[in-house]
């Protein structure tokens, strides 16, 4: 795909909302994967961890259970199973209640270290915490924006709906979600993009270019269009504790 033809997909759909974007106070990653962390990170909106921001949770209905409990069962039940993962050199952890994968490293004293080496307390502390720190944030931003990067293959025509009604549960204040999936159709690719404020836009593009590249352009575009950051931040922001990065990207697949 040329150059000018990038343009035109990027410039054509999205463009109507340019001038008129919808200011926002704070914004979080609902998974599924990694993905929309490294979004944010690379759009310099991710301005602190989140408890998803690093894990696989394909199914919506697991990821609202989870927000809605506080994330109290994670690990309840879990496997380790050998993977031949990038990130991973013996296995990964899957909590197999809540179809929670974990692959990417953790900090502990300032040392990466690798799942296997932690406690399942101590896992479970540092997700917990980072929930509890999430919804604190957002109980006070007067507006928040959830980005969810749904699978592929697997998410529900309603999977949006659900997560919808979690967030605004959640965050308590105006709560907007972004949900974004590929779908392959007919030999292209499609991406579905819907929230609160606009109906569904789809993207096609051919399916010979670099798709995940593409895929992160456009969902860039698509934020970046709609939605401007604030400079809020709570006036209480000390008692919301340390934010340090606890959990490191290990690459580019979550």
């Amino acid at each position: 795909m040329a150059n000018s033809e990038l343009a035109d997909i990027k410039n054509g759909p999205v463009s109507p909302m340019r001038d008129g974007r919808i200011q926002v106070d704070v914004v979080c990653s609902l998974g599924f994967n990694c993905r929309p962390s490294l979004l944010l990170r690379r759009m310099g909106w991710r301005t602190f961890s989140g408890p998803v921001d690093w894990l696989s949770i394909p199914s919506a209905q697991s990821t609202v259970h989870l927000f809605d409990t506080g994330f109290t069962t994670l690990l309840d039940e879990f496997e380790s199973i050998p993977t031949n993962h990038k990130q991973v050199k013996d296995a990964k952890v899957v909590d197999t209640k809540n179809g929670v994968t974990f692959i990417h490293p953790y900090m502990k004293g300032g040392v990466q270290v690798r799942i296997r080496d932690l406690s399942i307390e101590e896992i479970k502390w540092f997700h917990r915490s980072r929930w509890e720190r999430q919804r604190r944030v957002m109980s006070l931003a007067p507006c928040s924006l959830f980005v969810r990067f749904a699978p592929e293959k697997t998410a529900g025509d309603m999977d949006h709906v659900l997560l919808k009604g979690m967030v605004d549960r959640f965050a308590g204040n105006r709560s907007i979600l972004v949900y974004i999936q590929k779908r392959r159709m007919e030999g292209r690719l499609s991406l579905y993009w819907a929230s609160e404020c606009e109906d569904v836009l789809r993207f096609d593009v051919n399916e010979g270019v670099d798709n995940d590249e593409l895929f992160g352009v456009l969902c860039e575009e698509i934020v970046r269009q709609r939605f401007t950051l604030s400079d809020w931040h709570p006036k209480n922001k000390d008692s919301l504790g340390d934010d340090e990065e606890d959990l490191l990207k290990g690459g580019s697949d979550g």
